[in-house]
Protein backbone atom coordinates (compact mmCIF):
# COMPACT_ATOMS: atom_id res chain seq x y z
CA UNK A 1 0.00 0.00 0.00
CA UNK A 2 1.47 3.22 -0.86
CA UNK A 3 1.09 6.52 0.98
CA UNK A 4 0.89 9.76 0.32
CA UNK A 5 3.44 12.12 1.99
CA UNK A 6 2.27 15.85 2.33
CA UNK A 7 5.48 17.76 1.08
CA UNK A 8 5.94 21.04 3.35
CA UNK A 9 6.78 23.99 1.12
CA UNK A 10 9.44 26.75 2.25
CA UNK A 11 7.36 29.78 0.66
CA UNK A 12 3.31 30.40 2.01
CA UNK A 13 0.51 30.01 0.05
CA UNK A 14 -2.98 31.43 0.69
CA UNK A 15 -5.63 29.17 0.18
CA UNK A 16 -7.90 30.19 -2.84
CA UNK A 17 -5.61 33.34 -3.41
CA UNK A 18 -3.94 35.30 -5.83
CA UNK A 19 -0.62 37.10 -5.42
CA UNK A 20 -0.27 39.57 -7.54
CA UNK A 21 2.00 42.62 -6.71
CA UNK A 22 2.99 40.98 -3.58
CA UNK A 23 -0.08 41.03 -2.16
CA UNK A 24 -2.68 37.73 -1.53
CA UNK A 25 -5.96 38.46 -2.72
CA UNK A 26 -9.12 36.42 -4.16
CA UNK A 27 -9.80 36.56 -7.47
CA UNK A 28 -11.97 39.57 -8.68
CA UNK A 29 -15.44 37.42 -8.92
CA UNK A 30 -14.04 35.63 -5.71
CA UNK A 31 -14.58 31.68 -7.41
CA UNK A 32 -12.21 29.16 -6.52
CA UNK A 33 -12.05 25.76 -7.89
CA UNK A 34 -10.87 22.25 -5.65
CA UNK A 35 -7.92 20.40 -6.28
CA UNK A 36 -8.84 17.18 -6.01
CA UNK A 37 -6.70 13.88 -4.61
CA UNK A 38 -7.32 11.48 -7.62
CA UNK A 39 -6.74 8.59 -5.45
CA UNK A 40 -9.81 9.64 -2.97
CA UNK A 41 -11.51 12.53 -5.19
CA UNK A 42 -11.33 14.50 -1.81
CA UNK A 43 -10.65 18.29 -2.03
CA UNK A 44 -6.36 19.11 -1.40
CA UNK A 45 -6.67 22.88 -1.24
CA UNK A 46 -8.51 25.60 -3.53
CA UNK A 47 -7.37 27.61 -6.05
CA UNK A 48 -8.67 30.86 -7.00
CA UNK A 49 -10.30 31.19 -10.49
CA UNK A 50 -8.74 34.19 -12.55
CA UNK A 51 -10.93 36.15 -14.44
CA UNK A 52 -9.25 38.32 -17.32
CA UNK A 53 -9.00 40.92 -14.92
CA UNK A 54 -6.69 39.18 -12.12
CA UNK A 55 -4.71 38.51 -15.57
CA UNK A 56 -4.34 41.94 -16.50
CA UNK A 57 -3.36 43.08 -12.52
CA UNK A 58 -1.16 40.34 -12.50
CA UNK A 59 0.86 41.88 -15.69
CA UNK A 60 0.59 45.37 -14.78
CA UNK A 61 2.97 44.32 -11.78
CA UNK A 62 4.74 42.37 -13.39
CA UNK A 63 5.30 45.32 -15.81
CA UNK A 64 5.85 47.89 -13.13
CA UNK A 65 8.43 45.37 -10.94
CA UNK A 66 10.28 44.77 -14.20
CA UNK A 67 10.45 48.80 -15.00
CA UNK A 68 11.03 49.64 -11.06
CA UNK A 69 14.37 51.46 -10.49
CA UNK A 70 14.92 48.38 -7.74
CA UNK A 71 15.42 45.95 -11.01
CA UNK A 72 17.17 48.79 -13.37
CA UNK A 73 19.57 49.70 -11.06
CA UNK A 74 21.02 45.93 -10.94
CA UNK A 75 24.00 45.66 -12.77
CA UNK A 76 24.06 42.35 -15.45
CA UNK A 77 26.02 40.34 -12.33
CA UNK A 78 23.58 41.22 -9.69
CA UNK A 79 20.93 40.55 -12.34
CA UNK A 80 22.03 36.97 -12.95
CA UNK A 81 22.66 35.69 -9.55
CA UNK A 82 19.03 37.25 -8.71
CA UNK A 83 17.71 34.95 -11.55
CA UNK A 84 20.13 32.07 -10.80
CA UNK A 85 19.03 31.59 -7.34
CA UNK A 86 15.47 31.67 -8.14
CA UNK A 87 16.07 28.49 -10.04
CA UNK A 88 18.49 27.67 -7.42
CA UNK A 89 15.21 27.83 -5.17
CA UNK A 90 12.80 25.97 -8.16
CA UNK A 91 15.18 23.14 -8.06
CA UNK A 92 15.01 22.71 -4.80
CA UNK A 93 10.53 22.55 -4.40
CA UNK A 94 10.95 19.92 -7.33
CA UNK A 95 13.39 18.03 -5.43
CA UNK A 96 11.28 18.01 -2.55
CA UNK A 97 12.41 21.44 -0.54
CA UNK A 98 15.19 21.26 2.01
Amino acid sequence: MTTVQQRKLSFPLTEGKLCIDGQWRPARDGKTRPILNPATEEAITFVAETTASDVEDAITAASKAFTSDAWRKLNVYERAQTLMRIGDLIEEEANGGS
